[in-house]
């Protein structure tokens, strides 16, 4: 039976999660997520109040960033090396203009011929960051997703009212569990916006940029 895990999301900037080039992705950050969940399961971030005042934007508190369906796990250097996945390997600065979009890749960790841990270049995380993000062991791989960022959603009453259990103060290493009834009624509640799969807006802490949203026209659950 399919399980949701909701998060509270202190930062959004394109980079854990990662939703660009066809299918978002998990591979920093929430490394107990990371390191527990399931293919079939779900994942969810909601704005904090943290990242709610870090934005520059009006954005709503507890606000839904993203929900995906975990339909593969791999490891570090499966995802490094995946042909599939080589668009996310991060420009070396943050802000370069050039492909804003990699400039927040995910794909930064691989092992040498030795076996030691390597990061990539990246303006996202330094090295210490390392063995935090690499306690998750694995990459979740979307196989459906919805993204909002600065456009997160809060349906009228609110989403206990649709049974999806939000933490209330400092976010949560293996996240707060629903069952399919909640899954099924974020399902409905997006369907019934129509909003498709994909992106529908930028993350909360990006400036001004623009990217062309990605997203198909009907909501299945």
């Amino acid at each position: 039976m399919p399980r949701l895990f909701s998060y509270l999301m202190t930062h959004d900037t394109g980079f854990a999660p990662n939703p660009f080039y066809k299918t978002l992705t998990l591979a920093t950050c929430k490394p107990g997520i990371r390191r527990t969940k399931k293919i079939g399961d779900w994942v969810a971030g909601f704005a904090s109040e943290t990242l709610v005042k870090s934005s520059k934007l009006k954005i709503n508190s507890q606000g839904l960033i993203y929900v995906m369906r975990i339909g593969e796990i791999l490891s570090f250097n499966e995802y490094f090396f995946a042909p599939d996945f080589q668009n996310k390997k991060p420009s070396p600065q943050i802000n370069t203009l050039k492909n804003f979009q990699q400039d927040y890749g995910d794909n930064i960790y691989y092992c040498d011929d030795l076996g030691n841990q390597q990061q990539l270049p990246n303006g996202s995380h330094s090295l210490q960051e390392m063995n935090h993000d690499t306690g998750g062991e694995n990459v979740l791989i979307a196989d459906k997703f919805y993204y909002f960022g600065r456009n997160c959603l809060v349906p009228e009453g609110g989403w206990e009212n649709m049974g999806v259990r939000i933490p209330l103060g400092y976010p949560t290493c293996y996240g707060y569990e629903s069952d399919e009834v909640a899954i099924n009624n974020i399902c409905f509640f997006l369907h019934s916006k129509n909003y498709g799969k994909g992106i529908h807006g930028n993350p909360c802490l990006w400036e001004e940029k623009q990217i062309k949203p990605t997203y198909t026209k009907s909501c299945h659950k």
